[in-house]
């Protein structure tokens, strides 16, 4: 059973408050979260990859 209080649901699909880790609702989330995963870690790189960049540009125009 895990207790949720408020915070990031996906889709609205976990409630909030009490469920079991057996909840069909539950379950579909964490199948889909696994499934997803290689377009999530591309997703991840692509944006630690453009936060880079952009740090480097602030670098660069503060200097001047």
């Amino acid at each position: 059973e895990i207790h949720r209080i408020s915070g990031f649901r996906p889709w609205h699909i976990i409630p909030v408050g009490r469920f079991t880790v057996t909840d069909s609702a539950y379950l579909r989330y964490v199948r889909l979260w696994t499934r997803i995963w290689p377009a999530r870690r591309l997703y991840y790189l692509f944006r630690g990859k453009v936060n880079g960049l952009r740090a480097g540009v602030r670098s660069i125009f503060k200097k001047r």
